[in-house]
């Protein structure tokens, strides 16, 4: 390995001088600018919550030092900071079987106190229809665990699946400046018949329809619609997150087809849509419990939604 192939990414401090650039998610807000750069710092140095914790402490004692009356309500810690931009209401948590990966609402299985509802466990049934009877009993993994705490225990699901707004991160790409101009490069490029280099050349960007009712009326990826009629492409990448003992998850995310393939797997180009929850693979049968929230947003997208500048995708 030569002196210039450097495997630690340079990383570089996000901009203090470019607040207007960051998605505006509560205009009631004057601070919510530096609540964001706070959250951009810690994924570009990948820092953990306890230190933001303390850093945003720091922020707000010099603050309030600064100007009392201005940032009285600055967030005191990293919690308060998640709900002051309402980050934990842009996404769903699921509770996990960790026996069959079925997905519950936390709701269903907790009450509002923390406490199991009667010792809820896993109704699902793998093989509703197999003709050995015990193949076609519920799953009846226990879902709940307890956690310790200074006065007591609370009850907690033993696996989670977060999926963060999918919805909130395209929003906050087209407020990019240069954001719709990468989604249109694809209309210009130059092609050969019978060569294919991209996915624009195949069959199926070509002829996808834009109405399923009447396939042959129209074309959903066209000219006209090159920058709000996103074609997205879903991936699952297997990883080890520790060094120190055997741990093995998966990253659901997806890239956006419309941008220019050097620029398309660009970290900040790519949607997050969920973490499987390891610790160890998930058998790919049972990927499909993982995937049906997700898919369910997609459908949604599929009517279209208006952005912030009025501008419907």
């Amino acid at each position: 390995m030569s002196e210039d192939d450097d495997p630690v990414e340079e990383f570089t401090a996000p901009g203090l001088d470019d607040q207007d650039k960051y998605p505006d998610t509560n205009n009631n807000l004057d601070y919510s600018w530096i609540l964001l750069w706070i959250f951009k710092y810690q994924a570009r140095f990948r820092l953990s919550n306890v230190a933001i914790d303390s850093l945003i402490k720091f922020f707000s004692m010099v603050l309030l030092d600064v100007n009392p009356s201005r940032f009285e309500n600055f967030p005191k810690s990293f919690y308060t900071a998640k709900n002051a931009l309402g980050i934990e209401k842009l996404g769903k948590t699921y509770a996990v079987c960790p026996e069959c990966n079925t997905l519950y609402n936390v709701s269903e299985i907790l009450t509002q106190d923390g406490t199991d509802r009667g010792g809820f466990k896993c109704t699902h049934v793998e093989f509703l229809n197999h003709p050995m009877r015990k193949l076609r009993q519920p799953c009846g993994a226990e879902l709940i665990k307890e956690v310790p705490t200074v006065k007591g225990f609370v009850r907690r699901p033993k696996m989670v699946f977060p999926i963060p707004s999918l919805k909130m991160q395209i929003v906050t790409m087209y407020q990019r400046p240069d954001f719709e101009g990468l989604l249109q490069k694809w209309v210009n490029r130059g092609n050969e018949p019978g060569l294919y280099t991209d996915i624009y050349d195949g069959e199926v960007w070509k002829t996808f329809p834009s109405s399923l009712e009447n396939p042959e009326t129209s074309r959903f990826f066209t000219n006209d619609t090159a920058d709000s009629h996103l074609g997205i492409m879903i991936n699952l990448d297997w990883f080890q997150p520790f060094d120190s003992s055997v741990y093995s998850t998966g990253a659901i995310y997806g890239v956006i087809c419309n941008l220019p393939r050097e620029v398309r797997f660009k970290r900040e180009n790519m949607l997050y849509l969920g973490l499987l929850p390891g610790p160890k693979e998930v058998e790919k049968h049972k990927i499909n419990h993982y995937l049906s929230p997700i898919v369910d947003e997609l459908l949604e997208f599929w009517n279209g939604f208006n952005l912030p500048n009025g501008k419907r995708i």
